[in-house]
Formats: C-alpha cells, sequence, structure tokens
C-alpha cells in the first residue's frame, strides 16, 4: 500500500517508486514522537477529576507533581506547554495546563 505513489498497487504492469532513504527518516520519526508525546502530556493535563457511578471518584493528576516529575527525567527543552490561542503544546520548558 502506498498514498505517495497511486500506481504502486496497480494490479498488472510494473510501478515506479519514489521514497525516501532510511538517513531522511528519522525527522519524520522524531515527529511522530513528538506529537505522540504531546498528545499523551495534553490528555493527562486536561483530564479532571470526576465522580462516576456509585459515587466512585477519580482525582485529577497532580500538576504540579508531574511537572516536577517530567522536569528530572525531560531531555533539555523541557516539556511542552499550552499556547494560549488554542490550548495547542508548544516546547519552552516544564509547565502545565492553564490555570494549573
Amino acid at each position: 500500500m502506498s498514498t505517495a505513489n497511486p500506481s504502486a498497487a496497480a494490479a498488472t504492469g510494473v510501478s515506479q517508486l519514489a521514497m525516501l532513504p532510511n538517513d531522511r527518516m528519522n525527522p519524520l520519526l522524531e515527529a511522530v514522537i513528538q506529537a505522540t508525546e504531546e498528545a499523551i502530556l495534553n490528555a493527562m493535563f486536561a483530564a479532571e477529576t470526576m465522580v462516576g457511578r456509585d459515587e466512585r471518584k477519580v482525582d485529577a493528576l497532580p500538576v504540579d507533581r508531574v511537572r516536577a516529575i517530567l522536569k528530572k527525567i525531560q531531555p533539555a527543552g523541557g516539556i511542552e506547554e499550552p499556547r494560549t490561542d488554542a490550548g495547542q503544546w508548544q516546547t519552552s520548558g516544564v509547565s502545565g495546563p492553564p490555570n494549573s
């Protein structure tokens, strides 16, 4: 399957294929890693305390404690913090969601 090479999946004939060499894949893979980390942090910091069925309570993560832990284990550059425009995360040091 290929979305970049429309004829690559043709049932007949020989197709030409354009692809990136393995060494040029690293930036793409790094982007996937960063996007995944961003999504996880966004979900972790956005979660709120909630009460469910039978009054079962699940507390939100203690943002300050999580922030301190992440600061110890994160590489230089810190973790993501939200922008004020759309709540998206951007790298600028260890932080958490707005109003934390």
